[in-house]
């Protein structure tokens, strides 16, 4: 009975020890085989960084939280594999701590000498990440302005840090478009809190200005934009030594203002056709004007007559009469001969500034065609004027 018990006791220890030795060989080979079958599921399925690892029929999927559901999604294929699970490589990244892991798993259940395999989802508890979000301050608001020229109006447009800087562009503007032009004011000031740096916006904004007082007189149309200490220009000058001199000027004075200007002005007009437009948006911006019952030029008159200077220069040939006006006040008599007197006066000045004698003419019209009412003081003044009419155009 010993010697049977003893043979039994043998028998069942070998029976384990090919058993063990049988699962030690498979065990490898059933996991490479699941590896490859879920890796070639992710590869068809478009999912990359995602690794893949068995203990057993047991698979794990290791990658970014972002590729979870795309991984498990794309695993459609899972005979053989009785659990897997998808695991982040990111522990850091915030995630939803009311939502848990997800694991589908495939449990195998055996009855009565027959396997049946039925799919379980399980749901394990996902790790509680808790991180403070970064502290974002507020932007801090700069300037940030474009003006844009067109003939004769400017239209300031955008945001400053204070009112101050807000009146020095329209006071700039007011000056070299207003008198006989027109001024656009679409400015918004958002001044900067106590504690706040204009980081030198101030000078920026002195530096723009300049901008606005030399384009009156230099630039036809074009158009400028200020953000933050950066200057960009772009536009058409009256003539081309207008261009010149405006650009140059710019640039010089940049450093000044701390500002890195970019961009320039180009020539002027190079037809009749041109040159009429460009005369028209000179003179009216700040007209050719004169004090009551007298045919001398002021200051800003020559200055605006040096402009059209140039710019008629640059289309020779150019035929150009100068027509001269007054206001109501005196005999109709009397303003015809003052208005010729005028325009004669206008004619001896720019030839002084080399322009062809013979390309001018003059002609005196009197208190005939007003601009305005001559009913204040100021409307008196812009009926004094001249204006320069292209022939043939």
């Amino acid at each position: 009975m010993k010697t049977t018990n003893r043979r039994l006791v043998v028998g069942l220890l070998a029976f384990v020890l090919l058993y063990l030795v049988a699962l030690a060989v498979s065990i490898p080979r059933i996991e490479n085989d699941l590896t490859g079958q879920v890796e070639e599921q992710l590869v068809a399925g478009g999912v990359e960084g995602v690794d893949v690892t068995f203990s057993g029929r047991d698979g794990t999927l290791a990658g970014p939280p972002t590729l979870r559901d795309p991984a498990l999604a794309a695993v459609t294929d899972r005979d053989g594999i009785r659990s897997l699970a998808y695991h982040s490589t990111e522990p850091d990244v915030v995630v939803p701590t009311t939502t848990g892991e997800s694991t589908t798993t495939l449990a195998v259940t055996t009855s009565a000498g027959e396997t049946t395999t039925t799919a379980a989802t399980t749901t394990t508890a996902a790790p509680t990440t808790t991180t403070t979000p970064p502290t974002t301050e507020p932007a801090t608001p700069t300037v940030d302005v474009t003006v844009t020229i067109a003939d004769q109006t400017i239209t300031l447009a955008g945001t400053v840090l204070s009112d101050d800087q807000a009146q020095t562009l329209r006071d700039a503007a007011d000056e070299a478009f207003a008198l006989q032009g027109s001024v656009t004011d679409q400015l918004t000031a958002e001044p900067l809190g106590a504690n706040e740096d204009k980081f030198g916006s101030d000078d920026a904004v002195d530096g723009l200005a300049q901008f606005i007082s030399g384009a009156g007189l230099a630039v036809r149309r074009g158009a400028a934009r200020l953000a933050g200490q950066d200057l960009a220009i772009d536009g058409e000058a009256f003539s081309a030594t207008a261009a010149d001199t405006f650009n140059e000027e710019l640039t010089s004075s940049a450093e000044d203002f701390g500002l890195t200007v970019s961009g320039s002005v180009t020539p002027g007009p190079d037809s009749p056709d041109d040159l009429q437009d460009s005369l028209n948006a000179l003179l009216g911006r700040s007209g050719v004007n004169f004090a009551p019952d007298s045919s001398d030029l002021d200051d800003r008159s020559q200055i605006v007559l040096d402009s059209a200077a140039e710019s008629i220069k640059q289309v020779p040939g150019a035929q150009v009469q100068i027509v001269g006006y007054t206001d109501d006040d005196g005999s109709p008599e009397a303003n015809l001969a003052l208005s010729q007197e005028r325009a004669d006066a206008v004619k001896d000045y720019l030839v002084g500034r080399d322009v062809p004698a013979d390309d001018l003419t003059t002609l005196g019209r009197g208190e005939e065609d007003p601009l305005v009412p001559n009913d204040t003081p100021e409307n008196k003044a812009r009926n004094r004027r001249i204006e320069l009419i292209v022939q043939g155009v």
